[in-house]
């Protein structure tokens, strides 16, 4: 039986395989709509350990709309955990909420590559309800199957005011 320290180990640890293979830290911070949750890990994407975790709780209207309003007390409370528990990363991993996410997927006519990415991106506007000069926008290709001539593509957008919001925080913490 696992402990409960391996078992969060293991489920955190392929969430965070893209990591690069060397020693080295990193602060994951879960801003929430009442509390700021951190968690510094060390380690190997394999043999990830946790070195810190904490929580702080934010005033009533510090995120509003999926956006952070009261900047200064989200900024406070990350100075906070970091002092309060020694932390010593300055990497930071952080996601925006999931409500705030824009999530479509579509299908494209197969393609060459540097096609497929102009159509992706002139296509998207039809996909995303919101004006695509408003949002920062990723997309992932899914795969094609090999009788057909379709491409699936997962397109994701967030609106900037959101990522800024976020962004403005964690960088003046």
């Amino acid at each position: 039986m696992l402990s409960p320290g391996n078992l969060l180990r293991k489920a955190v640890a392929p969430l965070l395989s893209f990591l690069p293979g060397t020693e080295k830290g990193y602060l994951s911070l879960d801003i929430g709509s009442s509390s700021v949750k951190m968690l510094e890990v060390r380690g190997e994407s394999e043999s990830l350990r946790i070195v810190n975790a904490g929580i702080a709780q934010l005033p009533a209207n510090a995120i509003q709309g999926n956006i952070i309003q009261d900047v200064e007390s989200v900024t406070h409370a990350i100075r906070m955990l970091a002092a309060n528990h020694k932390v010593k990363s300055s990497d930071v991993i952080a996601a925006i909420p999931g409500p705030a996410v824009i999530i479509k997927r579509a299908t494209f006519p197969v393609q060459n590559p540097t096609e497929l990415e102009e159509t992706i991106l002139f296509e998207a506007g039809n996909f995303i309800p919101e004006s695509l000069e408003n949002v920062n926008l990723d997309y992932q290709i899914l795969g094609s199957t090999a009788d057909s001539n379709e491409v699936d593509v997962l397109l994701v957008a967030v609106r900037k005011d959101v990522i800024n919001s976020y962004v403005a925080a964690i960088s003046d913490a």
